[in-house]
């Protein structure tokens, strides 16, 4: 965060990359690698590797660089378990996390150098797909979470049913 704020891309990609990079090496990417830990400390790993993640894959995006760490490398509940239920700050913060998994898809899917091989048609089919998942994964709900999160809980329950 210090070097986005400085306006140091290139320091805050050195510092993400190395910070998942520990977060790795930690297992903090893997509940298993949790298990003999307390509830309260699992939750604190988790969420100390959600937020770098983010950090990560936002920044990835920008710089045009692919990501560090992939979704099906990670072994955690869901952000929105991570973080849900703790305050509207922490929906926000569970926002953000799925809005940095879209933003790695659109890199992958669009801008990657396999991407920018494939046919013009597929990568416009790609870009209404990740739009549309923007909208309602992303947009609508911060929408109803700006208004009440409890209401955002409940839209949330609507959609998983």
């Amino acid at each position: 965060m210090h070097g986005i704020e400085i306006a140091k891309p290139s320091v805050s990609w050195t510092l993400a990359s190395m910070a998942i990079q520990m977060c790795q090496t930690l297992g903090y990417h893997h509940l298993s690698s949790m298990e003999q830990d307390p509830p309260e400390v699992q939750e604190k790993k988790q969420t100390l590797f959600w937020s770098v993640f983010t950090v990560l894959n936002l920044l990835s995006l920008r710089l045009g660089r692919a990501s560090v760490i992939q979704e099906y490398d990670i072994g955690l509940p869901s952000p929105f378990d991570t973080f849900i239920g703790k305050g509207v700050w922490s929906t926000v913060c569970a926002l953000w996390t799925k809005q940095a998994m879209i933003e790695n898809k659109i890199y992958t899917l669009l801008y990657s150098p396999a991407a920018l091989s494939q046919p013009e048609n597929e990568r416009v089919a790609h870009a209404r797909r990740l739009a549309a998942e923007l909208q309602t994964s992303i947009f609508e709900p911060f929408e109803v979470c700006l208004d009440d999160s409890t209401s955002y809980r409940r839209y949330l329950l609507t959609r998983t049913t």
